[in-house]
């Protein structure tokens, strides 16, 4: 049993890591594809790649300081922390894309919802597909 539970610690490791990396790399090409199909006039990866490590930093200096903010309160408040960096930086991404498209802010606001909820639906599909291949070892 301590061997399974040590395996389960080094695959959530190694999960996260992937995790960490690809992120940013799969927001990239959901909002490279979102601008292709809005016909934005650049639609290169480049551009929507520093886009989404813009925010992706954004969103961990956001969260990172209102949890060293409110240190003493991190864990009744851990829900309300978490709501407000995603909202913060879902509003920092508008302006992001709105900035390095040079577009109107009703097609960058478009794009950038859709890119977040690709994302999320593309997290979800992943996390399935990972419950179904590791499922039988928990």
């Amino acid at each position: 049993m301590a061997e399974l539970t040590l395996l389960l610690m080094f695959l959530a490791i190694i999960f996260s890591i992937i995790f960490l990396v690809a992120t940013p790399l799969t927001g990239a090409l959901i909002l490279s594809l979102i601008t292709r199909w809005f016909k934005f006039k650049k639609t290169d990866y480049k551009t929507a790649l520093y886009s989404v490590l813009i925010v992706f930093g954004i969103m961990i200096a956001v969260s990172s300081a209102l949890s060293m903010f409110f240190l003493d309160k991190i864990m009744e408040w851990q829900n309300i922390f978490t709501i407000l960096a995603l909202l913060i930086s879902f509003i920092a991404g508008f302006f992001v894309v709105y900035k390095f498209y040079k577009e109107s802010p009703g097609k960058c606001f478009g794009a950038w919802a859709l890119t977040c909820v690709g994302g999320i639906v593309l997290f979800v599909i992943i996390i399935i597909i990972i419950a179904l291949i590791f499922g039988q070892f928990i």
